[in-house]
């Protein structure tokens, strides 16, 4: 071991390495900004008792990473969720533009139609009227999907030349 400098305001023990919570240990020569702390042989070493990082340069602690990794965990269960509930509704959406009207003057049309989109599905019905001039054009329809969600959609038109 080649060391240029150690200072230290408290003890340091250098065999199985003890330095106490008020110790300013400051290492100097070929690794600057760097501290190995490793066992017999190069094998790893645990560090007990280590308090929560408060500080922006502060290590953590098992407590704190475990925290942070269920946090990520839940954030990735409810992005899971709204992927999936996002893609039940486009396929809603192309359920209802899959619905027919009624093209004929005075005629009346009862549609079914069915959507999927990246492994969820929806079912639509609808009904629609056109006027016995043909100008005026009601539609309603209503749709259910595979996330347990339910829509209800009503529009009206009026054509001319």
């Amino acid at each position: 071991l080649e060391v240029e400098t150690v200072k230290a305001t408290k003890n340091i023990q250098v065999g199985n390495v003890n330095i106490t919570n008020e110790g300013d240990p400051q290492y100097h020569g070929d690794m600057n900004n760097v501290m190995n702390v490793s066992g017999t042989d190069g094998q790893p070493t645990v560090i007990t008792g280590v308090a929560d990082g408060i500080g922006p340069n502060d290590a953590v602690n098992m407590n704190q990473l475990s925290r942070l990794a269920g946090q990520v965990g839940e954030v990735d269960r409810k992005v899971e969720k709204y992927k999936r509930n996002a893609n039940a509704g486009t396929a809603t959406a192309i359920a209802i533009a899959s619905l027919p009207q009624a093209a004929d003057a005075g005629a009346n049309m009862l549609s079914l139609a069915g959507g999927s989109y990246d492994g969820e599905t929806a079912t639509a019905i609808g009904f629609s009227r056109r006027s016995d001039n043909g100008k005026f054009i009601i539609k309603a329809n209503g749709s259910f999907n595979s996330r347990g969600k339910v829509g209800v959609g009503v529009g009206v038109g009026f054509q001319w030349r």
